[in-house]
């Protein structure tokens, strides 16, 4: 099918045909991408620390289309995100329905999508009620189904959760939602997602504990979250940072059967009651933990 295509092609219009081949080639190279938290200066106005995606494994080859070629264009994060800044502020309104349009340009490539998407949901991680509706499209931008969130989609998943503005972890939990339903939510690549942004300095914990506690009132959804703070265990309970035990005690009520990890179970057994050991407990006993 594919070769009668660039056959009819080639008798149409035998010049364009080896570029528009090649570029259709690049198109479908795999991509890889790394999450990166960048840390601004105090005086930069911009808001931070910021979950961002680099590009690992751009296309190879420098022909084809210089469309694809700039919308690959992420091997330098923080340059992107200082100039990205600076369009939405020359855009202003207009600069929403250019969000929401991205995943358009590139549904075959999901985590792409999701990479352009995160800029503007780490973008209204400072407060800001302006930056919210934006932040909201962009989430729109990872509900269609059909594509398991890779990396960076649960990386922007968890920036919005992690919002200062409830209605932006509102719509981040309707995503964890959708996505838990029709199996595209990874407990792991979720937990590695919280687990950067609250290391990097990039996320309050109390935040995510609220976008989840919004998610875990549907069932299927509130399964994945158990998984999902038991991934955490290993990494966030060593560095205890603030309203940890807000999430342990999500998990502890959402009551799905599982192991506990030996990091909580250590955590409950210390001598003390504070509230993070009291929530750590509370997982230890509960029909999740038995």
């Amino acid at each position: 099918m594919l070769d009668s295509f660039w056959s009819a092609w080639a008798r149409l219009h035998p010049s364009s045909r080896q570029a528009a081949q090649h570029a259709y080639q690049q198109g479908l190279a795999p991509l890889g991408f790394e999450p990166v938290i960048w840390r601004p200066g105090p005086d930069s106005g911009l808001p931070g620390p910021a979950p961002l995606a680099l590009v690992t494994a751009p296309p190879a080859g420098p022909a084809g289309s210089r469309c694809w070629a700039l919308l690959t264009a992420l091997s330098d994060p923080v340059r992107d995100f200082y100039r990205d800044h600076a369009y939405r502020r020359f855009m202003g309104p207009g600069y929403r329905p250019v969000v929401a349009g991205w995943p358009a340009l590139c549904p075959w490539q999901p985590e792409l999508a999701a990479a352009h998407l995160l800029r503007p949901l780490s973008d209204s991680l400072k407060p800001g009620s302006g930056r919210a509706g934006t932040a909201v499209a962009a989430l729109g931008g990872l509900s269609p189904s059909g594509h398991a969130l890779g990396e960076i989609g649960h990386l922007a998943v968890a920036a919005g959760l992690a919002s200062p503005e409830p209605y932006v972890r509102i719509a981040a939990a309707e995503v964890w939602v959708k996505a838990c339903r029709d199996g595209r939510l990874d407990p792991q690549l979720a937990a590695r997602a919280i687990v950067t942004g609250v290391t990097g300095g990039a996320f309050k914990l109390n935040r995510v504990a609220d976008g989840l506690q919004h998610a875990s009132h549907d069932p299927v959804a509130a399964q994945r979250i158990v998984p999902t703070v038991f991934a955490t265990a290993d990494d966030l309970i060593p560095a205890k940072p603030s309203d940890l035990h807000l999430l342990l005690g999500l998990a502890a009520r959402a009551g799905t059967p599982a192991t506990v990890p030996a990091a909580i179970t250590r955590l409950a057994a210390e001598p003390n009651r504070s509230q993070l050991v009291t929530a750590a407990r509370r997982l230890t006993v509960s029909p999740g933990g038995r």
